[in-house]
C-alpha cells in the first residue's frame, strides 16, 4: 500500500492497530459485515481514495493540531489520517453520518 507525493515519488504506508480497531467499529456502526482480512479491506478502500487537496477550515485546524505532515485521503465512505508513512485512523466520511464517529455502538 502507498500513495505518491508531490514530486511522484511512491511513499509506502503501514496500517497503525488503532486504524483496525476504528475500521471494526465504524462498519460495525453502519451495520456491515466484517471482512475476513482487515488490512486487505483497508489497502482497498485505500486505494480508491483521492487526497485532500483542498483542506476546508476544519481539515486545516486537524492539521494544525497533528502537525503539518498529517494528510487526509478520502473516498466515498471513509477518510484516511495518514501520518509518518501511517495509517493513523480511518473515520466515516459518508455525507449525513459523520456523526457515527462520536457516538458509542448502540446510543441513538
Amino acid at each position: 500500500m502507498y500513495y505518491k507525493n508531490k514530486k511522484g515519488k511512491l511513499i509506502p504506508l503501514t496500517i497503525s492497530q488503532h486504524a483496525k480497531e476504528r475500521i471494526k467499529e465504524r462498519l460495525e456502526k453502519l451495520g456491515k459485515p466484517l471482512p475476513e482480512n482487515l488490512e486487505s479491506f483497508i489497502a482497498e478502500q485505500f486505494f480508491h481514495a483521492q487526497k485532500i487537496k483542498k483542506l476546508s477550515d476544519w481539515y486545516k485546524k486537524r492539521s494544525k493540531r497533528y502537525g503539518k505532515d498529517t494528510l487526509f485521503f478520502q473516498n466515498n465512505e471513509f477518510t484516511f489520517v495518514v501520518q509518518n508513512c501511517s495509517i493513523r485512523t480511518v473515520e466515516i466520511s459518508g455525507k449525513g453520518l459523520r456523526h457515527l464517529n462520536k457516538n458509542p455502538i448502540g446510543a441513538s
